[in-house]
């Protein structure tokens, strides 16, 4: 029975230090808000801006860290800030979603950022415990008032 237990603890430990590390990066396309109902004289290209977030999660999702700020049973006793992202389906927040309104805080007059680039880098150990950090790179951008158009 001693030999049983030792094999689980061992088993359990291994399949802890054995998770997986994937790193993704890919570039978005422009935003359909773009491509056809704007044109560059109705907008202004502000800086470029960068958001991250992370979350780490524990024992199946049942204790999460999300920025820095303690998620227990899905229950959070927080604001949760995020941002639809413009061209995605958005269900509800995300790593994503938190890191792009993050690139979007980043510069107070824009009104939505021009993804450059995402970049997702996590690792996952069979649900015992998930880290994930994302970063969205882009350009800010201001779509002009009334006002500014008739200048």
């Amino acid at each position: 029975m001693k030999q049983l237990s030792l094999f689980a603890a061992v088993a359990v430990l291994v399949a802890f230090m054995s998770g997986c590390t994937a790193v993704s990066e890919f570039k978005p396309e422009a935003p359909m808000i773009i491509n056809s109902q704007l044109n560059r004289d109705n907008i202004e290209i502000l800086d470029s801006v960068k958001g991250t977030s992370y979350s780490k999660a524990y024992c199946f999702y049942a204790v999460q860290s999300i920025d820095g700020k303690i998620v227990i049973f899905g229950i959070g006793l927080f604001d949760d800030k995020y941002a639809a992202i413009p061209g995605h389906i958005n269900i509800g927040p995300s790593t994503l979603s938190r890191a792009y309104y993050d690139a979007l805080t980043k510069h107070p007059e824009a009104d939505y950022v021009i993804p450059k680039t995402y970049s997702r880098t996590g690792f996952s150990s069979f649900g015992f415990y998930e880290h994930t950090v994302v970063e969205v790179n882009g350009k800010a951008v201001k779509i002009k008032t009334d006002s500014e158009l008739k200048k």
